[in-house]
């Protein structure tokens, strides 16, 4: 994937985000909330957090509700975007349960299959029923984290924060943009790191340091990752400066050996001669031609000075 393609897509899916959580909330649909009940009723016994997971409701159930509000959408017909926000919700949801990731896949699969079973507008889950998103997935998470912890932080609502106080959803907030700091001065992900910057930014501009004192970061450390290049422009900065010391090394010494070994020296020592003798000709040639663009400008700015001087009088 090319730099610039990874950008768009790495932009779109975090923009996309916001608008697929609404949708994901709003937790509602024309079906009766019975029929997805009963739909969830297929839900493979071995996904045991399924029935143990709560929020505004049972996990399953709300999933369907999503995939069904998605895929009805005539309008705006669901894309890969839509699933990876469903992967994500789920990730997120089994994060507090330390559920590992080979579960969590099998549940997004197990998601899909028993919302086709429903039989509603379930073509649309087709293409992305083998999706795994997991490559963007822990980049996203603390991505969306930090957006929503500042957003808590600046309007004192503490939704997404583990502990409702405003300084110790700074530290939390801190965390995560440390764990994306080490990311980036190891490994680099430009657009993850510029979205990164943003949020220092608007981290440092609320002065958190004027309502708590005991901040783990009153601001949050600059980026020395800006300044590293990525490998590969390291390695071809490293391969010129290589070849070219080679190069100034060993050109003068085979100048010489040619000059004072070989046979025909003597001839080169006259072509070099004749070489120098031209240059100091030209060199002596653009002396007087400079000399005398230099006279003839002063001559024309007197005759200028001159003719000024004439019309001023004469008005």
């Amino acid at each position: 994937m090319s730099s610039k393609v990874r950008k768009e897509h790495f932009d779109s899916l975090f923009t996309a985000f916001s608008e697929y959580q609404s949708i994901m909330d709003r937790n509602s649909t024309e079906i009766r909330y019975e029929n997805w009940n009963n739909t969830c009723l297929n839900f493979d016994k071995a996904f045991y957090t399924v029935n143990i997971i709560k929020d505004k409701d049972k996990l399953c159930p709300q999933a369907m509700k999503y995939l069904y509000n998605i895929c009805s959408n005539m309008g705006n017909l669901a894309n890969e975007n839509h699933f990876k926000y469903l992967y994500y919700w789920i990730y997120k949801h089994h994060l507090k349960a330390g559920i590992d990731r080979n579960y969590i896949k099998e549940f997004y699969k197990e998601i899909i299959r028993v919302y086709k079973l429903f039989g509603l507008f379930d073509s649309c889950a087709d293409p992305f029923r083998e999706s795994i998103f997991d490559n963007e997935l822990k980049l996203i998470t603390d991505i969306c984290d930090i957006s929503k912890k500042l957003n808590d932080i600046k309007y004192s609502t503490f939704t997404s924060c583990n502990i409702k106080r405003k300084c110790d959803c700074a530290d939390e907030c801190a965390d995560i943009y440390m764990r994306g700091h080490k990311v980036c001065e190891n490994n680099w992900d430009e657009h993850f790191c510029k979205i990164l910057k943003s949020y220092k930014n608007k981290y440092n501009a609320l002065n958190l340091s004027n309502d708590c004192d005991n901040l783990k970061f009153k601001t949050w450390p600059s980026e020395k990752f800006e300044n590293i290049m990525s490998p590969s422009a390291h390695i071809n900065k490293s391969k010129t400066a290589i070849i070219s010391s080679f190069l100034i090394l060993i050109i003068p010494a085979f100048l010489f050996i040619i000059y004072m070994f070989l046979p025909y020296n003597s001839l080169l020592h006259r072509e070099i001669k004749k070489i120098i003798n031209m240059c100091r000709v030209l060199k002596k040639k653009w002396w007087k031609l400079e000399n005398s663009e230099i006279y003839n400008n002063i001559y024309c700015n007197n005759n200028y000075n001159v003719l000024y001087s004439s019309h001023y009088l004469d008005d």
